[in-house]
């Protein structure tokens, strides 16, 4: 930050760094993508409920002022994986008879249910990813998959056509380009998210208009909601060139009062975006957050936008993963 506004431009390095904050480098990928196999294998073969798909992830990317990093993704929507099943059978299938060797037809009382997801009811065809992208083993260190909830049919959406990048990394911003990970007062003990998942769109031939769209799971989806409005997650809201937060709360159309809806007061771009409004809608399903920024000319155009898309990618969270994003205050 200067005196003649944000540097549109970092450097590859600082803008990992602030995205990653400070993620640990001990992090055992590959056994814990062994695991994974290892019980869903356990679930198909004992418990015929649900199906699971594979998401892949990679490096998030980064929008504000101008700062983009390529990245690329899974597909499609992948659903939550389930607890794996009990373990105080002796060895062969928990369902055999002791007395007969046969198997069981009584029901395992000690194996976990898990919701099955529904039809998302914004979502119509299949939905578009950045041209080459590709799938990739790489976990991102998040403690659960977290599906594509992307709605289909929104104008604003549309015009921008296809994602220019899509990451999921747990310690990304839960709300891409508004928050920053660096700020000297965010506190030691603050809460983090239990893993994230970002779409951003802008023109192949502008910076703006703009969307990104950032899907956070949590521990504890109220408390995330309650610190973001607090100002007390483990990222902070940014300031703006006079060292002003650009937090501002207003109330959200159509819903006074409704603790599980943030909408942020339009505040204007930085630097040479200054000409731009900047609008951000949080909605909160379960353990979820669903933030979206838009940028665009118009404060109204930006904020009816990110209103629409954050509700709408909610709803669709809450039928593709009704285990994690199913429940509400």
């Amino acid at each position: 930050m200067n005196g003649e506004g944000r540097t549109p431009r970092k450097s590859l390095d600082d803008t990992l760094r602030e995205a990653m904050h400070g993620a640990p480098d001990g992090f055992d990928y590959e056994a814990l993508v062994a695991g994974t196999h290892e019980r869903a294998g356990r679930i198909r073969r004992r418990r015929a409920v649900g199906t699971l798909a594979a998401a892949a992830v990679l490096v998030p990317g980064l929008i504000g002022g101008g700062v983009l990093v390529s990245t690329m993704i899974e597909d499609q929507a992948v659903q939550p994986l389930p607890a794996g099943p009990s373990e105080g059978a002796a060895d062969g299938d928990a369902g055999d008879d002791p007395a007969t060797g046969d198997a069981s037809t009584a029901t395992d009382d000690a194996a976990p249910t898990t919701q099955a997801p529904t039809t998302p009811p914004w979502q119509d065809g299949e939905l578009p990813v950045p041209e080459g992208a590709e799938e990739s083993d790489t976990d991102s260190g998040n403690a659960w998959e977290i599906p594509d909830p992307r709605p289909t049919g929104v104008a604003f959406l549309d015009d921008l056509g296809e994602p220019q990048e899509m990451s999921a990394y747990r310690r990304t911003s839960p709300v891409l380009g508004s928050m920053t990970c660096d700020r000297a007062d965010i506190a030691e003990d603050a809460m983090e998210s239990s893993g994230t998942a970002e779409w951003t769109y802008y023109p192949d031939d502008a910076d703006y208009p703009a969307v990104t769209i950032t899907v956070s799971g949590w521990e504890d989806g109220v408390g995330a909601m309650d610190g973001l409005r607090a100002d007390e997650l483990f990222c902070a809201w940014d300031l703006d060139d006079n060292d002003e937060s650009v937090q501002a709360e207003t109330s959200w159309p159509g819903r006074p009062g409704e603790e599980d809806y943030y909408l942020n007061e339009a505040y204007p771009g930085f630097g040479y975006m200054s000409d731009t409004s900047v609008s951000v809608s949080v909605v909160r399903t379960g353990d979820y957050l669903v933030a979206v920024r838009v940028q665009d000319a118009d404060p109204g155009v930006a904020e009816d936008a990110s209103t629409e898309i954050a509700e709408k990618t909610a709803e669709n969270l809450a039928a593709l993963d009704p285990e994690h994003g199913g429940t509400q205050r």
